[in-house]
């Protein structure tokens, strides 16, 4: 069983998504989906998540710190995807101001978005991350 991590970046009624390809894709298949990735052995939820912010956006925890970054936890989910039997913890942060970012690792764009950008493939985990953030007043 593998455990994943990710996390939704609100800021003024706009999430921070990436787009990359990801794992299960056909080669050249973009989706836009939220930073996260895979624990690394004895890697709690939370440094794991912070070390992906810090891989994929270079935002380090000192910076989370400066720009009042709070990860707490939102849901999590288990399934069966592609073979393999996932637990993915999902984090939510609401920040004052938007993070400035740079893209690292694997990201071929990221945008502080309301709506899923064109440019790109959705995953039905990000639409349903969409929803649940306009449903809870983070997004407009």
């Amino acid at each position: 069983m593998k455990r994943t991590v990710d996390a939704a970046l609100c800021c003024r009624g706009k999430v921070l998504l990436c787009l990359e390809e990801v794992a299960h894709s056909f080669p050249g298949e973009l989706y836009w989906i939220p930073p996260g990735g895979k624990l690394e052995p004895g890697e709690s939820d939370l440094v794991a998540i912070h070390r992906e912010i810090d891989e994929e956006l270079g935002i380090t925890k000192a910076m989370c710190g400066e720009h009042s970054l709070t990860l707490r936890p939102y849901c999590e989910h288990r399934g069966d995807w592609y073979g393999e039997l996932m637990v993915v913890r999902h984090f939510i942060a609401e920040l004052d101001e938007p993070l400035p970012f740079k893209l690292l690792v694997g990201q071929r764009a990221a945008v502080w978005t309301a709506t899923p950008p064109a440019g790109g493939l959705l995953s039905s985990f990000t639409e349903t991350l969409m929803i649940t953030l306009r449903l809870g007043g983070y997004l407009y």
